[in-house]
């Protein structure tokens, strides 16, 4: 299988690569909201809050984007002007069953990233999530904040992919628990490979020049996703890639993790 066929690109409106897998074992396995209905939704007794571990990010200013890609272009420059939490890992299987009494996920394990849940369910664990513990403010990361504590610090980490990563060379096509590979200068693992992860952003084409906060368009049709995962090859498995799920996807290779405001 070539690098081309193992990028999980979708159709985006910027005209990039879609790409179609057919469903098997050991591949990835995609499906839409309709298809799954109510399988990661549905009523139950859960309610209560998991066990999760938040680092906090301070402001501060980086280069967002990659020359690799038109898709990632143009490099620019970005300020985050107020510091946040995110979540140490991504989400796992026991932490969201806790909170939605199920677990649809393909690879099942309560310490593997959960997966299979649409941007959409990952909205409704949220909303459930702050009913039973308000006041926290969880949400997903914008698509800058995520790459800002991706790099944390740093353009290049100029590490090998295996020391820090779970992708296609050594994840035997599967997810695997998460915080086993080495984390980042700021205590985060699992922001390159495993699975993918969602951000809040719709997808749209990047802003030229420096920009405070960047956020996506106000609406779209496509998500964004970010870090690649156990599925990929280096040139989707990075901090810069962007990837773009329709809302109502699920995938066994997505997942996401939370951000929050920062305590005072």
């Amino acid at each position: 299988m070539t690098d081309a066929v193992r990028i999980r690109a979708r159709s985006i409106l910027l005209g990039c690569l879609t790409l179609t897998l057919a469903s098997c074992s050991g591949g990835r396995d995609r499906a839409t909201d309709a298809e799954t209905a109510s399988s990661s939704i549905a009523p139950s007794h859960a309610g209560n809050v998991p066990e999760m571990t938040f680092a906090l990010i301070p402001p501060g200013s980086f280069e967002m984007g990659s020359d690799a890609s038109f898709d990632m272009q143009p490099v620019h420059t970005v300020t985050i002007r107020h510091a946040f939490q995110i979540q140490t890992t991504e989400v796992t299987q026991a932490q969201w069953r806790a909170v939605m009494g199920n677990n649809p996920s393909q690879f099942p394990g309560d310490d593997r990233p959960v997966e299979q849940v649409s941007w959409n369910d990952a909205q409704e664990f949220i909303r459930r999530l702050n009913r039973i513990d308000p006041g926290r403010g969880y949400r997903l990361p914008t698509e800058a904040e995520w790459e800002y504590a991706c790099r944390a610090g740093a353009t290049d980490r100029g590490e090998d992919l295996d020391d820090i990563a779970w992708w296609h060379r050594n994840s035997e096509n599967q997810t695997h628990p998460v915080g086993t590979r080495r984390a980042n200068n700021w205590g985060l693992y699992d922001m390159i490979g495993n699975v993918w992860e969602y951000t809040s952003d719709w997808k749209g084409p990047y802003v030229a020049g420096p920009i405070n906060d960047a956020g996506g368009p106000e609406k779209g049709y496509y998500k964004v996703s970010r870090g690649g995962s156990w599925f990929d090859v280096g040139r989707a498995a990075n901090a810069a890639f962007r990837a773009s799920p329709a809302p109502t996807e699920h995938d066994n290779a997505q997942g996401f993790r939370l951000a929050r405001a920062a305590r005072e």
